[in-house]
């Protein structure tokens, strides 16, 4: 969302003002975030692509009229929270019933309704979702809101009522709604949809019934729903499947087997007991035949027991014999009669002249088999004609059978075994054929994808398929373009066989390492892949390479198996005979044609997605370590918005290696104690100002102009303290990149207050360990500071008198005046400290804030430089000693990333607002060169003494 509005910001700019179009923007972005949640993932998404859309086409469309389409979109984006009890689906129901199906999502409704505001249509009521409508398609009653479910149940009502009254007719519209509630949370959402929509069209053709017909039927789909309340655990699939096996491929679907039922109980053939799946199957299709399963297999082997015991002993070919026929158990029912009759026969006539081989040989002939047979157990799903075909493609014609590929195992064996002890179908097959070249095979179009291009408004599924599949086919060579290096290969060749040096691998990461299995490619492929997301090898070049190295073998893979693997081939393979299929069907068998074809469309989506949550682990990865690809194209086309987030880098990940020699780690660690230690002593003048002016209730006249003078300075400190931080400098952020700044900022305003800071300090201890409070209306006023001189002479004279006098002993009182004397005269000493830190003040408080302007036009420029590159600020640190030349640096990161843009890492618009940025910068960096105050503070800045605050 964030990538579109960034995108369709500065073209509404240009027409109508930055303040204007900011304020719509965040107006907009608000409103879209309260969306209710059920709608913000679609139409949350579609909002920003609108505008970013639409702002590529508003050259001729006046100011005036482009406010208010800004104004009808957050309309639009407001009204959506009135949608928070409605579902999507009654939302979409509600749309198509108002505009006559003109509108069938709210992302139709939001360009209509721009488009109303480009003819001139305006709001008569506040901009509430009803009052949209009633704008758009004229004033109606509201709707009433059901469940897809209930809808379709409701509308067949009325016509139930018509030929067997209402009671009956709530009777079973109530039965059906509460026995699909209670059917197997596996199909419950699956019938749900298809049981009211066919309850709906029967009720559409009730003329010719009988009311008993209609009853009888309406209790069957009754009795249908509650059989289904307890599926044992099996998905739709497996249902599916079981329909298949039982029906002799009759039947295909549980909605295949839910009309069959109906028809059945039509011929007055009423099912006796219907307490579950098993009773409807038994009464449609009768009892599950007990096959007598590979007779002939054991058959052929027990003929060829004697000849193969001679050669490998009596009990070792017992059990290769056990395991073999319980392998061959395990084949799927559509391939285990023939194939376990061929691999039997194949043993027979092999031990004819199995005497001439080693026992060695004749063991691998039997394990080859038993592996073959073990990895066929996931090809439940294909017949006989399917997987040949299969073969035959991904063999290139060179192998015709699944017989003919155990033989070319077989060959394949003798010379190596495959890396995994127990191998599945497609290592099988990898071991055999070796990997498939998908890639070319896609450059000539992806099969699914071709298929169905001329399909995507009779199928929908289609659509959304074509979307995630070429957005992958996209993005995904776009990788293989900049991935492959030899020297990565070499060194994953090296760290499969453990003999890559130790001493070149991190220290932490060498126990890992070795500990990783070697017996499955694909474990270690990932397990290593998740240990890269750190630098797992000292020489960062090398680490890198590996990266890629091993990326380009995932992506690259993963890139084969949605457009050329096994499943994606036999899909398309079933694909295309259902659209041949398709060409001559009926309508009714079209649709169920249709059911198929989105089946397997949902799979193959569903792969996808499963993978593209791999690419979205390895894309951070692979960004880290500096790998990038085009990208500003993708993000402005439809593809899945999850996809467009993975590749969507921050600006801040594709330009990081912009600049890298002025970035210093270390200045964080600086800059926390360096601000931590100037707060502290700011915190002295925040206590001082606290107490002596914030507390004050009455100021002598003597003091006031003084203490007004003191009341400034020390309200400009508190300040300063108010808007420090290691993040933020008043407006100013502090990145990482600009701490260097901000730290040589710091010590230049700290420096001229250290005297400052360290009378307030007396001040301070004096009160609280003394507990000797100064008030400023007394130590400030040079009347009292004059009385009380005078009160120090006249008490002088008194005590010289006291000595002098002989009539009587005046010891006493000598004692008493001698306490008052210096009682005043210690009073004096705070008198000297207060008007010393009021001429401090006065001295500095000029100085101070001419720094403190510097400052914030010196961060000012440094935020500007941001814009450009976040390496910028650094740079300027380093190299305020030719301040007045920085243009030369500010035009060689331009350079830099101009070659960014070529490689098509940085987009044209993007580079040529960073352009933009360079020149204004440039012109800024004039008018400070020009200020000979600046140059002046730019000067102190760079001679200021080496040191930290905390040590001053």
């Amino acid at each position: 969302m964030e990538v579109f509005l960034r995108r369709a910001e500065r073209p509404f700019k240009e027409r109508i003002g930055e303040e204007k179009t900011s304020s719509a923007f965040n107006a907009i972005k608000k409103a879209t975030n309260e969306i209710p949640a059920k709608f913000r993932r679609v139409i949350g998404s579609e909002i920003p692509k609108f505008l970013f859309t639409f702002s590529q086409d508003i050259g001729g469309l006046s100011p005036e009229l482009i406010e208010g389409i800004l104004s009808y979109v957050l309309i639009f984006a407001e009204s959506l929270k009135d949608l928070s009890n409605k579902d999507r689906t009654q939302v979409n129901q509600l749309l198509m019933k108002r505009s006559n199906s003109e509108v069938r999502t709210l992302s139709d409704l939001l360009k209509l309704f721009v488009e109303s505001a480009k003819v001139g249509k305006t709001m008569k009521n506040q901009g509430s979702f009803e009052n949209i409508l009633s704008l758009l398609f004229g004033d109606e009653a509201d709707v009433s809101q059901h469940s897809d479910v209930e809808l379709f149940i409701k509308r067949a009502e009325k016509n139930f009522s018509s030929k067997i009254g209402d009671k009956k007719t709530y009777k079973f519209s109530e039965g059906i709604l509460n026995t699909l509630t209670e059917v197997d949370d596996n199909i419950k959402e699956h019938l749900s949809s298809e049981i009211p929509k066919f309850v709906f069209k029967f009720s559409q053709n009730l003329n010719k019934l009988s009311v008993e017909t209609i009853e009888r039927k309406l209790s069957d789909i009754l009795l249908f729903n509650k059989a289904l309340s307890n599926l044992n655990g099996k998905t739709k699939d497996q249902l599916n499947q079981q329909i298949i096996k039982r029906s002799k491929n009759k039947l295909f679907t549980i909605m295949d087997l839910f009309k069959a039922f109906l028809e059945a109980e039509k011929e007055n053939n009423q099912i006796k007991q219907c307490d579950n799946l098993e009773d409807i199957l038994v009464y449609l299709l009768g009892y599950e035949e007990k096959r007598i399963q590979f007779t002939d297999v054991e058959a052929f082997l027990k003929r060829a027991e004697k000849k193969y015991a001679l050669i490998v002993g009596q009990d070792m070919i017992q059990m290769l014999m056990e395991e073999l026929l319980d392998a061959i158990e395990n084949i799927p029912e559509l391939h285990r009669e023939y194939l376990g009759s061929d691999l039997a026969k194949f043993l027979f006539t092999y031990s004819e002249t199995a005497s001439y081989h080693e026992p060695e040989k004749v063991e691998l002939v039997f394990n080859g088999a038993i592996l073959f047979a073990n990895s066929l157990i996931e090809l439940g799903d294909l017949n006989k004609a399917e997987i040949n075909q299969f073969i035959i493609k991904r063999s290139k014609s060179k192998v015709r059978s699944l017989f003919d590929l155990y033989k070319a195992f077989l060959v394949k064996i003798e010379i190596r075994m495959p890396l995994s002890p127990d191998p599945n179908f497609d290592e099988i097959l990898i071991h055999t054929l070796g990997r498939y070249d998908g890639p070319k095979e896609i450059e000539r179009g992806g099969l699914i994808h071709d298929l169905l291009a001329d399909f995507h408004e009779e199928i929908p599924l289609a659509k959304e398929h074509a979307n995630w599949g070429k957005a992958l086919s996209e993005i995904i060579p776009r990788f293989l373009d900049i991935l492959p290096n030899p020297e990565g290969d070499r060194i994953l060749d090296f760290l499969w066989e453990n003999k890559f040096p130790e001493d070149q691998i991190q220290e932490k990461y060498r126990e890992k390492l070795a500990g990783i299995p070697r017996e499955k490619e694909k474990t270690f492929t990932f397990r290593l892949f998740n240990l890269l997301t750190n630098q797992i090898l000292l020489d960062e070049t090398k680490d890198k390479a590996l990266t890629g190295a091993l990326a380009f073998k995932i992506l690259g893979t993963l890139f084969i198996e949605i457009y050329g693997g096994r499943n994606a081939q036999i899909r398309g393979i079933r694909l295309n005979q259902l659209l041949k299929d398709r060409k001559i069907a009926n309508p009714e068998k079209k649709q169920n044609l249709d059911e198929h074809i989105n089946h397997i469309l949902e799979e193959d989506l569903k792969s996808i997605q499963q993978r593209t949550m791999t690419i979205n682990t390895i894309v951070p990865i692979l960004s880290k370590k500096g790998f990038f690809i085009k990208t500003y194209d993708i993000v402005t086309k439809d593809f899945p918005e999850l996809i467009v987030k993975i590749i969507s880098y921050r600006e801040e990940e594709r330009l990081k290696d912009i600049g890298t020699e002025y970035k210093k780690s270390g200045f964080t660690g600086e800059l926390i104690p360096l601000v931590n230690g100037f707060l502290q002593k700011l915190d002295y003048a925040h206590r001082f100002y606290k107490k002596y002016f914030e507390e004050m209730y009455s100021i002598s006249f003597d003091a006031q102009r003084n203490m007004l003078s003191l009341r400034e300075f020390f309200k400009f400190l508190v300040e300063l303290r108010e808007n420090m931080d290691t993040i933020e400098f008043f407006e100013y952020k502090v990145a990482n990149t600009e701490h260097a700044i901000y730290i040589l900022i710091l010590k230049f305003l700290y420096i001229p207050l250290i005297d400052v800071f360290d009378t307030t300090r007396i001040i301070l201890d004096q009160q609280e360990y003394q507990k000797k409070i100064i008030k400023l209306d007394k130590y400030l006023s040079n009347q009292k500071l004059e009385q009380l001189k005078l009160e120090i002479i006249e008490t002088e004279k008194k005590i010289k008198e006291y000595e002098e006098f002989k009539d009587f002993d005046a010891s006493q009182k000598i004692t008493n005046y001698t306490k008052f004397l210096n009682r005043d005269k210690n009073e004096i000493k705070f008198y000297d400290i207060m008007f010393k830190l009021l001429n401090d003040s006065a001295k500095i408080s000029e100085k101070l804030k001419s720094r403190l302007e510097f400052s914030m036009e010196l961060l000012k420029f440094s935020k500007s430089l941001k814009k450009i590159h976040s390496s910028l600020p650094a740079a300027l640190s380093e190299n305020l000693g030719i301040f007045g030349d920085f243009s030369q640096k500010i035009d060689e990161i331009v350079e830099k990333l101009k070659e960014k843009s070529s490689s098509g890492i940085l987009s044209p618009f993007e580079f040529r607002e960073k352009n933009d940025a360079a020149e204004k910068s440039k012109k800024f960096l004039l008018e400070l060169i020009s200020n000979e105050d600046f140059i002046s503070h730019v000067e102190n800045l760079i001679k200021m003494p080496e040191g930290t605050i905390i040590e001053a």
